[in-house]
């Protein structure tokens, strides 16, 4: 498709969005958030209260993670310059009208919610040590969730909205009378050159800062270090009660989305798409994921780590390529750099015993 065709294809649907009838959303969604609000109170006031806070936060961490892994869509997409999964960003995008919800949510578990949910974790900071017990405490724990939390927000909010400035753009061509006033409203210092340069300064920005949010995650709730401990020793982890195969399930589960996720990114960037695509890319992320720390026999590793490590990997891969390498020398290359780093990984943990 050509540039004046795809042109006239947004010309179109500009025009469209602004036919659609929106209205049923609003009270359909006001609807249902009335009658959650009211049965979790009426469980609240019952002899389930325990309960009530434990389920609402298993579906705060669900629907957080959910809303700032679809933000991150937006931004590595944006990255790879992917061209055509515009329908899969928008959707990506509509997560952020969850933004508040998981911000109060976290207010509430963190206040209202607090002794039911970490009480007992509260009991047994007197016999761990004393930074530990800091880091662990009401406090500190209220700072770095909220402060974390709603700093990503922010960075996901101001992408989002630079992304969707180009599409307000071109509606408010199409629009009139008040409705023209509301998009001149949103358009207020709008600069096409200015607001591209700062798509690709925010999603890089936002990318980072999911990785380290994602690594305390992993770290500082109980999903993450069951991971680590199955990983680690997946007999001392079955023992000590964890449901070591339905969490296979789950991580294994989650993997196949991400690699889907993976896919129609790579397609999009390529604006192509093949039936070897994809191969042998299993290696690189393998020694990527090596190089950025973590260990194949399982139980150590940071997603900062394999962030850093599939940079130093890409970085290698654009150089040969830059040079003129052969693609099955440059295979080559990366199975080296992988025996490589596997190799000192396994002199590094036998000289520290770990």
């Amino acid at each position: 498709m050509s540039a004046v065709d795809m042109a006239a294809v947004e010309d179109r649907l500009a025009e469209k969005s602004l036919g659609g009838n929106y209205g049923i959303f609003t009270p359909l969604g006001g609807g249902l958030a009335v009658i959650g609000l009211a049965l979790f109170v009426f469980a609240l006031l019952g002899e389930g209260s325990h309960r009530a806070w434990q389920t609402f936060h298993v579906n705060w961490v669900f629907w957080t993670g959910l809303t700032a892994g679809s933000i991150a869509i937006t931004a590595v997409s944006k990255i790879a310059n992917a061209k055509w999964n515009g329908l899969l960003i928008r959707f990506s995008q509509a997560s952020s009208a969850m933004i508040p919800v998981s911000l109060v949510g976290l207010v509430l578990i963190l206040t209202l919610g607090y002794h039911d949910i970490y009480g007992h974790m509260q009991e047994a900071l007197h016999g761990v040590s004393a930074g530990k017990a800091t880091w662990l405490s009401r406090p500190w724990m209220s700072i770095r969730l909220i402060g974390g939390l709603a700093l990503l927000y922010w960075i996901g909010a101001k992408l989002i909205r630079a992304d969707l400035l180009p599409d307000l753009a071109r509606v408010k061509r199409h629009a009139g009378g008040s409705m023209q006033a509301r998009y001149d409203r949103m358009l207020a210092g709008y600069d096409a050159e200015a607001n591209h340069h700062r798509i690709y300064r925010l999603a890089p920005t936002y990318a980072v800062t999911y990785a380290l949010i994602m690594t305390i995650v992993a770290r500082r709730t109980r999903f993450g270090r069951y991971v680590f401990a199955t990983g680690g020793n997946p007999e001392a982890a079955e023992l000590s009660g964890i449901d070591t195969r339905w969490l296979t399930v789950k991580i294994f589960a989650l993997m196949g989305a991400l690699t889907a996720i993976a896919a129609v990114i790579a397609s999009a960037r390529l604006n192509a798409v093949g039936n070897d695509l994809g191969t042998l890319d299993e290696l690189r992320v393998i020694a990527a994921a090596v190089i950025g720390g973590t260990a194949l026999a399982g139980g150590v590793g940071t997603i900062y780590g394999a962030v850093l490590g599939a940079l130093i990997m890409q970085s290698l891969q654009s150089g040969m390529a830059m040079v003129g390498v052969d693609a099955p020398l440059q295979s080559i290359v990366v199975g080296v750099v992988l025996v490589f780093a596997v190799w000192v990984d396994i002199v590094y943990r036998r000289r520290t015993g770990s």
